[in-house]
Protein backbone atom coordinates (compact mmCIF):
# COMPACT_ATOMS: atom_id res chain seq x y z
CA UNK A 1 0.00 0.00 0.00
CA UNK A 2 2.71 2.82 1.03
CA UNK A 3 4.62 1.89 -2.24
CA UNK A 4 1.54 2.71 -4.30
CA UNK A 5 1.44 5.98 -3.02
CA UNK A 6 4.49 6.40 -3.29
CA UNK A 7 4.04 5.95 -6.93
CA UNK A 8 1.33 7.81 -6.89
CA UNK A 9 2.59 10.99 -5.71
CA UNK A 10 6.26 10.63 -8.19
CA UNK A 11 3.71 10.38 -10.86
CA UNK A 12 1.60 13.57 -10.13
CA UNK A 13 5.15 15.61 -9.56
CA UNK A 14 7.16 14.11 -12.05
CA UNK A 15 3.56 15.19 -14.14
CA UNK A 16 4.25 19.11 -12.90
CA UNK A 17 7.64 19.06 -13.25
CA UNK A 18 7.14 18.37 -16.99
CA UNK A 19 4.45 20.71 -17.35
CA UNK A 20 6.78 23.41 -15.94
CA UNK A 21 9.76 23.14 -17.62
CA UNK A 22 8.79 24.88 -20.26
CA UNK A 23 9.66 22.51 -23.10
CA UNK A 24 6.40 22.24 -25.36
CA UNK A 25 7.76 18.29 -26.56
CA UNK A 26 7.78 18.01 -22.70
CA UNK A 27 4.51 19.13 -21.89
CA UNK A 28 2.79 16.66 -24.13
CA UNK A 29 4.01 13.91 -22.33
CA UNK A 30 1.55 11.76 -20.57
CA UNK A 31 2.96 9.42 -17.58
CA UNK A 32 0.79 6.54 -17.72
CA UNK A 33 2.62 4.58 -15.00
CA UNK A 34 4.95 4.24 -12.33
CA UNK A 35 6.90 1.71 -11.38
CA UNK A 36 8.86 2.09 -8.12
CA UNK A 37 11.68 -1.00 -7.08
CA UNK A 38 10.56 -2.56 -3.33
CA UNK A 39 14.07 -0.52 -2.27
CA UNK A 40 12.77 3.10 -4.11
CA UNK A 41 16.43 3.03 -5.82
CA UNK A 42 14.84 3.00 -8.95
CA UNK A 43 11.36 4.61 -11.12
CA UNK A 44 10.11 2.98 -14.23
CA UNK A 45 7.74 6.12 -15.84
CA UNK A 46 5.82 4.60 -18.20
CA UNK A 47 5.30 7.29 -20.72
CA UNK A 48 2.65 8.32 -23.56
CA UNK A 49 3.33 10.49 -26.53
CA UNK A 50 0.60 10.71 -29.15
CA UNK A 51 2.33 12.43 -32.15
CA UNK A 52 4.74 10.85 -34.86
CA UNK A 53 7.33 8.51 -34.57
CA UNK A 54 10.09 10.89 -35.08
CA UNK A 55 8.35 13.58 -32.60
CA UNK A 56 7.93 10.36 -30.22
CA UNK A 57 11.92 9.93 -30.32
CA UNK A 58 12.93 13.52 -29.80
CA UNK A 59 10.62 13.51 -27.00
CA UNK A 60 12.01 10.50 -25.53
CA UNK A 61 15.79 11.80 -26.20
CA UNK A 62 15.01 15.10 -24.76
CA UNK A 63 12.65 13.07 -21.34
CA UNK A 64 16.67 11.03 -21.24
CA UNK A 65 18.62 14.63 -21.14
CA UNK A 66 16.09 16.53 -18.66
CA UNK A 67 15.82 12.97 -16.31
CA UNK A 68 18.81 14.19 -13.90
CA UNK A 69 17.27 18.10 -13.69
CA UNK A 70 13.95 16.16 -13.46
CA UNK A 71 15.32 13.46 -11.15
CA UNK A 72 16.66 16.53 -9.02
CA UNK A 73 13.50 18.40 -8.93
CA UNK A 74 11.62 15.96 -7.56
CA UNK A 75 14.38 15.03 -4.95
CA UNK A 76 13.14 18.70 -3.82
CA UNK A 77 9.52 17.68 -3.43
CA UNK A 78 9.13 14.50 -2.01
CA UNK A 79 9.47 13.09 1.42
CA UNK A 80 12.14 10.25 0.89
CA UNK A 81 15.41 9.60 2.26
CA UNK A 82 16.86 8.99 -1.34
CA UNK A 83 15.36 9.79 -4.54
CA UNK A 84 14.43 7.16 -6.79
CA UNK A 85 16.27 7.17 -9.90
CA UNK A 86 13.86 7.93 -12.88
CA UNK A 87 14.23 5.52 -16.11
CA UNK A 88 11.39 6.91 -18.84
CA UNK A 89 10.24 4.29 -20.93
CA UNK A 90 7.77 4.92 -24.30
CA UNK A 91 4.14 3.04 -23.07
CA UNK A 92 2.29 2.74 -26.71
CA UNK A 93 -1.06 1.81 -25.22
CA UNK A 94 -2.56 5.08 -25.43
CA UNK A 95 -1.34 5.65 -28.50
CA UNK A 96 -3.05 1.90 -29.99
CA UNK A 97 -6.04 2.64 -27.96
CA UNK A 98 -6.80 5.78 -30.26
CA UNK A 99 -6.04 3.82 -32.94
CA UNK A 100 -8.34 1.32 -32.37
CA UNK A 101 -10.90 4.01 -31.58
CA UNK A 102 -10.68 5.39 -34.94
CA UNK A 103 -11.33 1.83 -36.28
CA UNK A 104 -14.74 1.39 -34.20
CA UNK A 105 -15.36 5.13 -35.34
CA UNK A 106 -14.82 4.05 -38.81
CA UNK A 107 -17.06 1.27 -39.08
CA UNK A 108 -20.14 3.05 -37.19
CA UNK A 109 -19.59 5.44 -40.34
CA UNK A 110 -19.61 3.14 -42.98
CA UNK A 111 -22.59 0.96 -41.32
CA UNK A 112 -24.66 3.85 -41.22
CA UNK A 113 -23.92 4.74 -44.83
CA UNK A 114 -24.94 1.05 -45.33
Amino acid sequence: MRLKRIEQEIKELVATILLRLGNSKLSLVTLTEVQVSPDLAHAKMLYSYLGSQEEQKKAHFELKAASGYITGQLGKKIRLKNTPKLRFIFDPSLQKAAIIGDLIQEVNQEAQVS
